[in-house]
Order: structure tokens, then C-alpha cells, then sequence
């Protein structure tokens, strides 16, 4: 019977003219309703869409006549078919680039589970096939799969666009001119040019009218290298197939969108409706709760004691000073100023706080888990524990452990962000910075957060009501790695809960730091830094009034492996930034790179900000004396574990170091002994001055290669600083990076304790050395290899990353002592096995490699 539908459709006389009337065609649709009824393999169709499909099969392909008006029909169905699938995927791919494609439509993304609801909900907005070029099963997702409705359903539901002024399905102002706006342009003119498909057909003023408009969203989406095609198509030949052929896809395109456009109304009708059902229970629930909070106050109000027998008795009120703290967070932990040297780079928390990625670690061997926390969940019990009351928090130099901590304080004090069952119904929330505590717990929150005339038995009365409420007290200790070693006792105590054993406790610690106190800890976390896509939305907002920066440092870093690697590191980050800015968009291609143009930029100001003349010397030669004087401080500082100096620490040195910009001036945290302190705002920025001073040293042959390695300190607490001496010394010499690197290697051959641990600091040294211009790190590797004369070698745990397991294979090329390789439970993907794989052909001495338990 379908067939004799289809057979009646081509009725038609010898002049190629329909004979198809109007009573023929309801004809026909009782006929398919009467099939469609009986027949369960039939695609059911409505009305509408069945008098289409009528129209197509009632089209003479074979005895079709072109003209100039169906001509131009063809053309404008061509570009909106052709062009704007083109000029759509590139808006999405600018969105979301091909390189971090495959993780924004990850089974972890936020956009899995979007997109998952529109393919398996009830009214299945995306079908099998684009399901499949979402999620391939053998290559992966390219965005040049896609066809023009899946890459309209993907730009409404998954790009963080925002619904034109005048919604999806009307034509904008012309004044309004966003992307969402020439999304929705090119929907209208397609809508507007299949109006004429009874016909076919568009007359020349109209063809002219249509094109331009329509010529003008797509260059304004897709940039002005569209502009070229689409004067070319305006005027290119086609044949009647062709244009059929564009009819076609036009009808098709119109009837895929307005089925996805009638269930995505329907879902949204669904979601308002339970929507106004929670808003009505809820409203019930309330009135419930604010009955039952009311007679709750009457039976308070009748057991309170009055305020003038409160202070008659002796009972102490602790609003007043927790409200002083939270007013301090408000205003101190609030703001961010990351660099002294550069003032007007500050901004507010919760303006460009962007989410770090913080995964639990399990507390048997440490290995990090795919569970993401996020800060209203911290104390939450899991797996490990039922009732966590400690909270480690590790991270490496720069990764946000402090912002992190900076923004809970502000969120406790500013009563944001967190669910009534977390961190805010905590009665008080002390926020302690390690490397300002100078004796005990009490003096500590003295000194940090209490008023300084303050009385001392209001005090002790605090210090009281703590150990009373110890259950609802949070003790939050930024940076146990900048603890005073004199007082690491008492804070192991209060960990271990053998001081105030009942309060809640959440330390932030470097991982070497961290190593000591994780036994001691019921929760373990990782701030791993930004993703790509959060790196990206960080940079967003920091040039959000300047785009054009923003969408030159985004490319850079979605094509550079390299900078993608550093801006991990939210720190890192930041400063590219603010390079970016300062350098007009030139960047730096390590880390090591970043910190010398950071002092670069940081001296330029200064001869700005003091009047000296433009000059085309290099700076840092230039100020060598100052910097080199400067490096020894930090060097001396971090062996003393000291961050910051007072002012007769510095002597006469201390007004001209400080005016340069590098050290923050500020008085003392300590309101016992008031005076000037000078520190370097972040740790990363002492450890790169005094690896400065390290590479002066050698440059200097004041100090050799070897006698540096020799001093085990640099590969334990001052191993940031042998790093940053790699890198730098890579920038101002290959010959002396070479030394260093075989110098590593000759320490670890007359090592028997903790070899892996030396090797995987050496391959991180090698990898600051990282540059744009050639493959140094790799020479530096085989360097390496070359010299390092053990026998065996055993990485465990995770201890390699993908970038050192390359650099390990590079070195392994060449070495002829290595006969044994334990890499087991380390993370290989399918590129590192690919570089072992290679160097095993080569080397012949190694004979066994362990790779149990690896994962990629």
C-alpha cells in the first residue's frame, strides 16, 4: 500500500504541470492514517509533515524546468545548508576546541549528563545516529561529524549560551548582534526562505534581500574569511540536480529542527510543571517550619536568660567577636592581590574565583580517586570514614590551596554558597595562616583574628567558649609546609585530636609537607588545579573587557601543550595573564621562562614608576647585582624556614629591595611585637629567587654543579629550588644546564637509599627546561641516560606523570647499566607506552620491566 501512495504521488500530464488537486491529497492522507494504523514498521507523521513529503514526491525531478527564481531558491538552500553547518561549527569549536573536545563530552563532564537526558529521556531529543557521532566507538569525536541540527542542539543545550532578548524562533534587532542573536538570525531567514518551498522559488529583489542578510550573520559568526565563499556561491552554476538536491536537505533540515523544537517544548513543559508542584510543596513546608520555628521561640523565650543576668552571672556572649571575624574575612580574605608589583591587579573573590578540581584520595596508599569534592561537601563522611572530623587538603606550589581556603571563610562569613547542613552552621570559623604563627594554638588566634584592644578576660572567655563548643568549631591551617619546625608539636597534636579533640580541622599542605601529618587525617584531598575548560573560563574572566587578548592566550594554550601544562597551576595562570597583558600577547614557554619575564616585568615598572629612561638592555643583567642579593635572602629564608623578615633582618637593604616590588611590606601579624615585615607574597617567588642566586653562584664558578647535588636538601625541602635552577639555567646556558643535569645523574649513581625518589626529581628538572624553539629536554634526557650508571630502578604508586614518562624513556635510549624497570601502578597512556615501547628496541641491556596494576 506505501507503494501505491508513492505511485500516486507522480501523477502528473505531458507539460510536467500536477494533477494532484486538493481533494486528491486528503485523498492520499486518509489512505496512509488507514496504513499507518495497520502497519507497525511505518514511521508515524503528521499532517504536516505528510503534505511535505507529498510535495517532494510530486516534484518531477526528471521533468523539473530550472529558472532564475528557483535558481536562487537553490543558492540560499545551499548556503544555509552548507555555510551555516560550516559557520555553526566553528562558533561551537571556538566554544569548545577540538583539543579538549573528548573531556567536555567525558562520561565526568557536566555536559554528559545533559546531553545523556536528551538522548535517553522520554522524549528522546537526540537519536541513535547522533548519539554515535557523539561517542564513537573506534575514533574520536570530531565536531566535523556533526550535521547542522545535532550542532544546533548542542549550541542551545551545552555552550553556556544565553536565549536571545527575543527568544530562539524570532528575528532579533538589527542593533542586537550577539552569537545567540545570529543563531537565531539564520533560524528565522531559514524558516523564512522555506516558506517559498511550495514553489521553489525567489525572485530577485528578495533572493538580494535574503542574501545579504543572511551573508552578514554568518561572517559576523564564523569570521570574515567566510565573506570570500559565500560571494562566490552567490554567482556559482548549478545544474537541476544540484538544486534539487539542496530543496531536499532544506525540507529536511526544517522538519528535524521543528520536531526537536516540539520536544524540547514539551520536556520544558514537564520541568515547569514539577517545578510549580516543588514550589507549592515547598510552601507548604515552610509555612509548616515557620509554625513550628514560632512556638520553638516561645519555648526559648521562656528558658533565655536576660542579657543584664547573662552578664551579672558571667555568661559570655561570643556574638560580638565572631561577628568582628567575620567582618575581617569579609573585607581581608575577600580581596585577592597576587602581585605587590603590579596594585591595580587586584580583584574580589567572588568575581573570578573559578572552581578548582579537588578529588579524594584514599588513605591506603594515597592513590587519587575520579571523586570530585566540592567545599560544601568537605566534611561529608565517605567510604574511608563515617564522621570526619580532619581534612587534609594537598597540592602543589601555586595550585590555589590558599584561595581555596580564602574563599570558604568569605562563604562561611558571608553566609554564601553552602547548604544549611555543612561548613555555615559552624558557630565560629578560624582561618590560621601557618606562616604567621609564632607560638601556640591561642596566641595564634590572638595575634590573626582577635581585636587588639582587646581585654585579656574577654579573651580568655573566647578561648573558653571554643573549648565549650569544641563540635562547632572549625580550625582552618593554611600551609603547614611554612610552619616554624618549633611549633610542628602542637599543631601534630591538634591533628592527632590529643588538643580540642572535638573540632573540626582543615589543613592545606604541600605534598612533602603533607606526607607527615596524612595518617593522622580522616579525609584526604588533592586540589589538582584547573582543567583546560576552567583555565579557560579563568582567563575569560580576567580579560572580560578585553576579548580579543582573552581569545589569543585561549588559542595559544589549546594548541601548546606547554602552556596548557602550566596554566594547571592556577598561580601560573594568573601570571600569564598578566604577561599576556604586559607583553601584548607574547608568552613564555616554561615555567622557569614565565618567573624571568615575571622579574622582567616587575623591573620595568619600577623604572617607570622612578623616572629613569626607556632602555633596550636586558634588565635583569642589568639589576644582577640587586636580584643575585636578593635570591641569597630567599635562599637563607627557606633553609630557616623563614617567609617573611623583619626590617633589622634586612638592614639598610630593606627600603631599596622593597621599592624594586618583588617583597610586600607590611606590619607584622603579630600585635605583641609590632614592626615591618618584608616577605615574598608566595613561596614560588622566594624559590625562584633563590634559584636565581643558585645560577648566579654557578655562572660565578663560586659553587659547581656537583657540589649543589651533593646537598640532599635540594632534592627534599628545597627541591622547587633545584627545579627552578634547571629551567634557568636552560634560558642562560646550555652548557650549564648539561652540567647540572649529568651531575644529577653521577649523585644518583652513588646512591642505595631512596634512588627512584632522586630520579623522578631529576626528570622534573629536565622538564622546566621545556622550550619552544627545540627539543632541549629531550638532549637533556639522554644526557641523563647517558650518565646514570644504576642497575635498577622502581617507580611506584603513581610517582610518574605523562610528561616524565616520556622523559624517562628518552634517557632510557641511551643508557647501558638499567637491566630492571618497575613501573607498577603508575598511569601510562597509550602515547607513554608507545615511547617505552620504542626506547626497549633500542636499549639492549634492559631485560625486565614490571608494569602490574598500570592504567593509562
Amino acid at each position: 500500500m506505501r507503494g501505491e501512495v508513492v505511485e500516486m504521488g507522480y501523477l502528473w500530464n505531458t507539460q510536467g504541470t500536477s494533477l494532484l488537486t486538493e481533494d486528491g491529497v486528503q485523498i492520499l492522507w486518509s489512505v496512509y492514517k488507514n496504513i499507518g494504523t495497520e502497519d507497525k514498521n511505518l514511521k508515524p507523521l503528521t499532517e504536516k509533515d505528510f503534505l511535505v513529503d507529498v510535495i517532494v514526491m510530486a516534484t518531477p525531478s526528471l521533468l523539473f524546468t530550472s529558472s532564475k527564481e528557483t535558481t536562487n531558491y537553490a543558492r540560499l538552500c545551499r548556503l544555509l545548508v552548507d555555510v551555516g553547518s560550516q559557520v555553526l561549527r566553528s562558533a561551537f569549536d571556538k566554544i569548545h576546541p577540538p583539543a579538549t573536545l573528548p573531556i567536555v563530552l567525558g562520561k565526568t563532564s557536566v555536559h554528559h549528563a545533559t546531553l545523556q537526558s536528551l538522548y535517553t529521556g522520554k522524549k528522546k531529543v537526540l537519536n541513535p545516529t547522533q548519539w554515535k557521532k557523539l561517542y564513537p566507538l573506534r575514533s574520536p569525536v570530531s565536531s566535523t561529524t556533526f550535521d547542522i541540527t545535532l550542532l544546533t542542539v548542542l549550541l542551545r543545550n551545552i555552550c553556556g549560551l544565553s536565549p536571545p532578548a527575543t527568544g530562539w524562533d524570532h528575528l532579533p534587532p538589527d542593533t542586537n548582534k550577539s552569537i545567540t542573536d545570529d543563531i537565531a538570525r539564520i533560524k528565522y531567514y531559514r524558516n523564512t526562505v522555506y516558506g517559498h518551498a511550495s514553489q521553489a522559488s525567489v525572485d530577485d529583489t528578495g533572493f538580494s534581500s535574503y542574501w545579504k542578510e543572511i551573508r552578514e550573520a554568518l561572517v559576523r559568526l564564523g569570521g570574515a574569511r567566510f565573506r570570500a565563499d559565500i560571494d562566490n556561491l552567490e554567482h556559482d552554476c548549478m545544474d537541476p540536480d544540484i538544486e534539487q538536491h539542496y530543496r531536499e536537505l532544506m525540507i529536511q533540515w526544517k522538519k528535524d529542527d521543528d520536531s526537536i523544537k516540539d520536544k524540547l517544548e514539551e520536556m520544558e513543559e514537564v520541568i515547569k510543571q514539577s517545578l510549580e508542584q516543588m514550589r507549592g510543596e515547598m510552601e507548604t513546608k515552610l509555612t509548616r517550619m515557620e509554625i513550628e520555628l514560632k512556638e520553638l521561640k516561645e519555648k526559648l523565650g521562656k528558658q533565655t536568660v536576660s542579657a543584664s543576668e547573662c552578664k551579672n552571672g558571667g555568661v559570655f556572649d561570643s556574638t560580638e567577636l565572631i561577628d568582628g571575624i567575620c567582618q575581617l574575612y569579609k573585607t581581608r580574605e575577600g580581596w585577592l592581590s597576587p602581585f605587590p608589583w603590579c596594585e591595580e591587579f587586584q580583584f574580589f573573590v567572588g568575581d573570578i574565583f573559578t572552581r578548582l578540581k579537588v578529588v579524594r584520595r584514599k588513605k591506603t596508599r594515597g592513590v587519587i580517586t575520579d571523586k570530585i569534592i566540592t567545599m560544601s561537601s568537605l566534611l561529608n563522611p565517605h567510604e574511608e570514614c563515617s564522621e570526619p572530623r580532619t581534612v587534609l587538603i594537598e597540592g602543589k606550589p601555586g595550585m590555589g590551596k590558599t584561595t581555596y581556603c580564602k574563599k570558604c571563610v568569605y562563604d562561611w562569613a558571608t553566609k554564601e554558597n553552602f547548604p544549611q547542613d555543612c561548613v555555615s552552621s559552624m558557630k565560629a570559623v578560624l582561618f590560621l595562616k601557618c606562616r604567621d604563627i609564632k607560638s601556640g594554638i591561642w596566641e595564634a588566634i590572638d595575634d590573626q583574628l582577635l581585636p587588639q584592644d582587646l581585654e585579656e578576660g574577654v579573651k580568655e572567655q573566647f578561648f573558653q567558649f571554643i573549648r565549650d563548643n569544641q563540635s562547632s568549631i572549625l580550625l582552618i591551617l593554611d600551609g603547614l609546609d611554612e610552619l616554624p619546625s618549633s611549633n610542628v608539636p602542637w599543631i601534630s597534636e591538634l591533628i592527632e585530636g590529643r588538643l580540642l579533640p572535638k573540632c573540626y580541622i582543615v589543613a592545606t599542605a604541600r605534598h612533602e609537607a603533607g606526607v607527615k601529618v596524612r595518617k593522622c587525617c580522616d579525609t584526604l584531598l588533592e586540589v589538582e588545579g584547573f582543567t583546560e575548560a576552567q583555565a579557560q573560563e579563568f582567563i575569560a574572566k580576567y580579560f572580560r573587557e578585553k576579548s580579543e587578548l582573552a581569545e589569543k592566550l585561549s588559542v595559544r594554550i589549546s594548541r601548546d601543550g606547554n602552556l596548557a601544562e602550566m596554566c594547571a597551576n592556577p598561580l601560573n595562570a594568573a601570571l600569564l595573564c598578566l604577561l599576556c597583558e604586559e607583553f601584548g600577547g607574547t608568552l613564555p614557554e616554561n615555567r622557569a621562562k614565565l618567573y624571568l619575564d615575571m622579574i622582567e616585568c616587575v623591573l620595568r615598572r619600577y623604572r617607570i614608576k622612578t623616572e629613569l629612561p626607556d632602555t633596550k638592555e636586558d634588565l635583569t643583567n642589568l639589576y644582577k647585582s640587586q636580584l643575585k642579593t636578593l635570591g641569597l635572602i630567599a635562599r637563607n629564608g627557606l633553609i630557616d624556614e623563614k617567609l617573611d623578615f623583619e626590617e633589622d633582618e634586612l638592614g639598610k637593604l630593606a627600603s631599596g629591595l622593597a621599592a624594586f616590588g618583588f617583597l610586600s611590606v607590611h606590619l607584622g601579624a603579630s600585635k605583641l611585637r609590632p614592626s615591618l615585615h618584608y616577605a615574598f607574597l608566595h613561596k614560588s617567588f622566594q624559590e625562584c629567587f633563590a634559584a636565581f642566586y643558585v645560577c648566579c653562584e654557578i655562572q660565578d664558578k663560586q659553587i659547581t654543579p656537583e657540589e649543589l647535588v651533593s646537598d640532599t636538601r635540594y632534592f627534599i625541602e628545597l627541591k622547587q629550588v633545584l627545579l627552578f635552577s634547571c629551567g634557568i639555567l636552560a634560558e642562560w646556558s646550555d652548557q650549564q644546564a648539561a652540567a647540572l643535569v649529568t651531575s644529577m645523574a653521577d649523585r644518583v649513581g652513588i646512591l642505595h637509599h631512596h634512588i627512584s625518589w632522586h630520579v623522578r626529581v631529576s626528570l622534573e628538572a629536565i622538564n622546566e627546561c621545556k622550550r619552544k624553539k627545540d627539543d632541549f629536554h629531550l638532549k637533556l634526557a639522554r644526557c641523563f641516560g647517558y650518565n646514570m650508571t644504576k642497575r635498577m630502578l622502581n617507580f611506584k604508586r603513581r610517582s610518574l606523570s605523562k610528561e616524565l614518562t616520556i622523559i624517562l624513556s628518552e634517557a632510557i635510549k641511551v643508557n647501558k647499566t638499567l637491566t630492571y624497570l618497575g613501573l607498577c601502578s603508575n598511569r601510562i597512556g597509550d602515547a607513554d607506552a608507545t615511547s617505552i615501547a620504542e626506547a626497549i628496541k633500542v636499549n639492549k641491556a634492559l631485560t625486565k620491566i614490571k608494569l602490574g596494576q598500570v592504567s593509562a
